[in-house]
């Protein structure tokens, strides 16, 4: 009788285990959907002049630190 005890115990962990496996597949699955969702698109960035520019205050500034 232990023996079938031991079997239905790891039968149980095994059974949980797969099923918080699965779980995590799905939540994992479903956030990377919404991240798709959620990301811009290359049509909804802003056209124009985005990034670094050098501008008179920050030239100022470089100018500063080589004194």
């Amino acid at each position: 009788m232990k023996s079938n005890d031991a079997n239905q115990g790891r039968r149980s962990f095994l059974r949980r285990a797969v099923a918080t496996g699965a779980a995590a597949g799905a939540v994992a699955a479903s956030l990377d959907a919404v991240a798709r969702q959620i990301a811009p698109t290359e049509e909804a960035k802003p056209q124009g002049q985005t990034g670094y520019r050098v501008t008179e205050h920050v030239k100022a500034y470089y100018e500063s630190l080589t004194r």
